[in-house]
């Protein structure tokens, strides 16, 4: 005789993530903070690893900043009890969080160690070792940027999250983050700080036209999908449409993408591309909130439950 296990009855939202369950001041806000500065501090190290030294120290030190403290915080404020936070660290073979967890605090030894290495240099030789040291916090720094799309996939209740676009939906919002970080840095800076923004400009409009086409084939294959499908419908035309095509479309990919093209043709003034920058800044975290926000799942009941629901229920499992 057939023995119903699980039963599914339409779709649920969750709450757990994003701005949802325990209001503005809860878990799920400190994890969206986490992942929105460790993004964009990580983004704005890397560029600046890949420019060069001589014309981007204090841009990594704002990455190592923002991404290594501002990141740790939230995170030891997500996960609890800080005197319990090192277990997190005690499951890499099974936990994203726990590998993002060991790759941060790496980063915070290896990132300190590369701003101080000026100063080691007056001991002579140290200089050696310096390139080496570089290319250990850009793989620290690529893992920290890979980590986000990689923790959302692993959520496979969640339709929205689990596919393979986080994997490069996330590093490119987070990259595009980070230069727009460098690039609000270099309105109030350019004059002290010398930087190629010429160059960073051109690394931006690669980015830019990725993240649009990425972007709009999460959104087709959101739709495509009945379980996630309520999951864009939030985004695009329900309680978070003004955030996404606002700040998300329009404040992310469409206002810079204007203003880096135009600064790749004239010599646009300095105020308006940092105003520009600044935007895909407030963006990346506008993209997190609306992603973390969204994602419905299917509610599963027990046999005890479903035997009062009564009605017609769709059957997952028998035995």
């Amino acid at each position: 005789m057939a023995q119903v296990t699980e039963w599914t009855d339409g779709f649920e939202h969750q709450a757990e993530w994003g701005v949802g369950r325990g209001g503005w001041v809860s878990n799920s806000l400190y994890l969206l903070v986490a992942l929105y500065l460790g993004g964009i501090g990580a983004g704005a190290a890397l560029i600046s690893l890949y420019l060069g030294r001589e014309n981007s120290d204090w841009y990594f030190v704002a990455g190592y900043v923002i991404g290594f403290v501002g990141k740790g915080f939230f995170h030891m404020l997500f996960l609890g009890n800080p005197r319990r936070f090192w277990r997190a660290a005690l499951r890499p073979q099974s936990s994203w969080i726990s590998r993002g967890v060991i790759a941060l605090g790496l980063f915070g030894v290896t990132g300190l160690l590369y701003i101080l290495w000026p100063v080691f240099e007056v001991f002579g030789g140290a200089g050696d070792a310096e390139l080496p040291l570089a290319i250990i916090n850009a793989t620290l720094l690529g893992i920290l940027i890979l980590y986000d799309g990689f923790l959302l996939n692993a959520a496979t209740g969640i339709g929205a999250w689990n596919t393979s676009l986080m994997l490069v939906l996330f590093p490119v919002f987070n990259l595009l983050g980070g230069v727009g970080l460098v690039g609000a840095l270099y309105g109030p800076i350019h004059k002290d700080v010398p930087l190629d923004i010429g160059y960073l400009h051109e690394i931006e409009t690669v980015l830019l036209v990725v993240g649009a086409i990425v972007l709009g084939g999460y959104l087709l294959t959101l739709y495509n999908n009945p379980l996630s499908r309520l999951s864009e419908l939030e985004a695009v035309v329900g309680r978070k449409r003004y955030v996404f095509w606002i700040a998300v479309v329009g404040g992310g990919i469409v206002a810079p993408l204007i203003v880096t093209a135009l600064s790749l043709s004239t010599d646009a003034a300095v105020g308006i591309m940092a105003a520009a920058a600044l935007a895909a800044v407030l963006s990346d975290y506008a993209f997190k909130y609306v992603v973390l926000s969204i994602g419905e799942h299917p509610p599963v009941y027990t046999p005890s439950r479903a035997t009062w629901l009564g009605g017609s229920r769709q059957k997952l499992s028998q035995s």
